[in-house]
Formats: C-alpha cells, sequence, structure tokens
C-alpha cells in the first residue's frame, strides 16, 4: 500500500507527465530547476517507477527529495516536507538571491553609501534559510543604473528594500509587475498602491505622487489630515498617514513569468518601517499565497501585506535621534489583487483556492 507520502509523489509526477509529456524531460526540468547539481537528479526510469507499483525499488536521497519537493512547489503543487509556507519559503524555492538596495552619496564618506536600515533589513533576511543560499546586494544608484544591469538577475528570486521614495528599482519593478506604459500618465484610482510625498521629496513619479494630486482624486477630505513633513501611504483607496510615532509598511510580492522565482519589494514610509520588514519576514509572516505562474495569464497576481509600526525613540546616533520599532500589527491582511475587467482588483483569498479567471 502506497505511503501518504508517495501517494503525492505519485499523483504529482502523473500530472506533471502528462504537461511535459516525456519522463526524460521531466528528469531534465527538475535538474534545471535544482542548478544542474548532480546530486539533485532523478533519472527517468526512477521517476517513472514512482507512479507505478514498484515505488518501493526508489530510494531517493535527501538531496533528491528536496529537489523533487523544490520543483513540485515551482509547479503549482503543495510542499512535500513544509506542511505551513511561509512568503520567505516562497522565495527561497530559487537558488539565488539578489537584494536591491539604494546607493546614495553621502558627504560624511565623500562616497556612494547604503542606508543603515536597509542593511539591516539585509542582515535580518541572511540570517534565514535565505543565507544558506547564494547571494548577492546591488547598489543602484538612479533608475539608469537598474535598467542597465536588471537582466543579469533574471533567474534569481530579487528582494528590493526600500520605497518607491528611496530605492530607484522600485518604480521600474512596479511598472513590470502591474503591466503599466512606462511612458504614459497614470490615474491614481486605477494603481492599487502608491505613496503620497513629503516636503523633503524633491522628486516624484507614478507611484509617489504630491498631495495636490491626491486631493483631486481622493477628495480633500480624505487627504486634510496630511502633513508636509511625513509621507503617507494609499492602498486601495484608503489612506495610511505616517506620523513622528507611526510607520506604515508595505509587503509587495508577485512571480516572475519568465522563471516563477520571487520578487518582493519592501516598503516602509521610513527608515525603521523597511528594516522592520525584515524581521516580520524572519518570522514566518506573511504567508505564502501567490500561487505558481499560469501560463495563460498575461497579468499574474500580486500578494499585498500592510502593516502599522509603533515607534519609539531609541538611542542618538551622531547628534540625531534614532527609532526603534516597539510593536507590529496588520492593517491590510495578506491579500491578492488580480486584474479584473481591465482593473486590478483586491481579492481575500488563500493558497487553495482557485484564481480568478483573467478578462
Amino acid at each position: 500500500m502506497l505511503t501518504r507520502l508517495a501517494s503525492k509523489i505519485a499523483a504529482a509526477l502523473v500530472k506533471l507527465y502528462g504537461e511535459f509529456g516525456a519522463w526524460n524531460r521531466l528528469e531534465k526540468e527538475i535538474l534545471a530547476a535544482n542548478g544542474g547539481r548532480a546530486a539533485c537528479r532523478i533519472d527517468r526510469r526512477s521517476l517513472e517507477k514512482l507512479t507505478t507499483s514498484e515505488f518501493d525499488r526508489v530510494r531517493l536521497t535527501l538531496p533528491q527529495l528536496v529537489a523533487l519537493d523544490r520543483f513540485l512547489v515551482m509547479n503549482n503543487f503543495h510542499s512535500l516536507l513544509h506542511n505551513e509556507r511561509g512568503l520567505i519559503d516562497g522565495i527561497a524555492e530559487s537558488l539565488e538571491i539578489v537584494f536591491v538596495v539604494a546607493a546614495r552619496f553621502s558627504e560624511l564618506l565623500a562616497d556612494q553609501a547604503v542606508a543603515g536600515w536597509d542593511l539591516r533589513c539585509v542582515q535580518k533576511l541572511l540570517s534565514t534559510r535565505l543565507g544558506r543560499l547564494q547571494s548577492r546586494i546591488f547598489d543602484v544608484q538612479d533608475r539608469a543604473d537598474w535598467e542597465e544591469h536588471r537582466e543579469e538577475f533574471s533567474g534569481s528570486a530579487q528582494i528590493f528594500i526600500g520605497s518607491q521614495a528611496a530605492n530607484p528599482g522600485v518604480v521600474p519593478v512596479f511598472v513590470e509587475m502591474l503591466h503599466l506604459d512606462p511612458d504614459a500618465p497614470q490615474s491614481i484610482d486605477a494603481l492599487p498602491f502608491l505613496i503620497v510625498s513629503a516636503d523633503r521629496d524633491k522628486e516624484t513619479n507614478v507611484f509617489l505622487r504630491r498631495r495636490s494630486e491626491a486631493a483631486e482624486i481622493l477628495g480633500a477630505d480624505a487627504v486634510a489630515d496630511l502633513e508636509g513633513k511625513h509621507r503617507a501611504l494609499i492602498l486601495d483607496g484608503e489612506v495610511f498617514i505616517g506620523t513622528d510615532t507611526e510607520d506604515y509598511a508595505l509587503i509587495v510580492a508577485q512571480r516572475d513569468a519568465r522563471d516563477g522565482h520571487i520578487r518582493v519589494v519592501l516598503s516602509g514610509l521610513r527608515g525603521p518601517g523597511t528594516g522592520y520588514l525584515g524581521e516580520i519576514l524572519k518570522s514566518g509572516e506573511p504567508p505564502l499565497l501567490l500561487p505558481p505562474v499560469n501560463r495563460n495569464q498575461t497579468h499574474l497576481p500580486i500578494q499585498v501585506t500592510a502593516y502599522r509600526l509603533k515607534l519609539e525613540p531609541g538611542t542618538r546616533e551622531r547628534g540625531r535621534k534614532r527609532w526603534r520599532v516597539a510593536n507590529a500589527a496588520l492593517v491590510r491582511p495578506p491579500q491578492l489583487i488580480e486584474f479584473v475587467d481591465g482593473r486590478w482588483r483586491f481579492d481575500v483569498r488563500g493558497p487553495d483556492d482557485p484564481p480568478v479567471e483573467e478578462m
């Protein structure tokens, strides 16, 4: 009699065989998904036997089982090895992680430097299972810098640290996620999320708007409480205003249609919010809701989670007050937004629910 694990493997392989059409092709696909590592290779005869009464003659090594599990998860199957998966587990499906951080000129160092909050976020993430994978950090100086190098990172999971007000790589990836025309003006009410700028923001972009623009769409009452020194998050038409002691942060994730790897934006209105998102991912939150890539969809679903962060003064550094996060709470639970009837729409669904059909 088949064990539960063997039954799950057999059912998945039968389904995959129907999709790929040959065991030798399936063998190559599993190997490719695991970086071509010899220890991960499962030969076609073994794959076939796993679906028959000869399953008990196949002895999978631990690396082979992990390789098979990774491939199944990347192809719309539940994990064989994990009961509940967090977003960080989905990121770890890749063999390499690229951290994209903003580099700005520091007068103190007379050179390009990365914000301390961003580096703390990277440090937190590298202390998780992501630290066992190959990783590299790309410090992007401007949008042209990102456009020049972005193809170097295809085939890897990508984690963008910082908001569209801070990280020049975020706007291009948001444009790509939402399938926007980068040269066409975008109405605020057509965007599922954006930030209202503070007075200190010298430049704006499609996802970073002035208060006057937000008022035209949302109405003067909706933005009446906005102060010039603080940014605000607009999410699905709702306004979340940052203050001295309150920050808001957003986790936006989507699978890349080309390879299925996950790209994530960790975006706080301020540095403390961005930095603390690394702590949240490390804790196993939010859960992974993203389904595997559906080749019939042109607009893949996007997972969005929003947090309110209570801040309190910490130690002083170089005469400046340094804030720390006292606690965090969800203001929008993990949910998927999907492209339906020509618009991105919010929809609360679990990972096992069927996707909304694209119109």
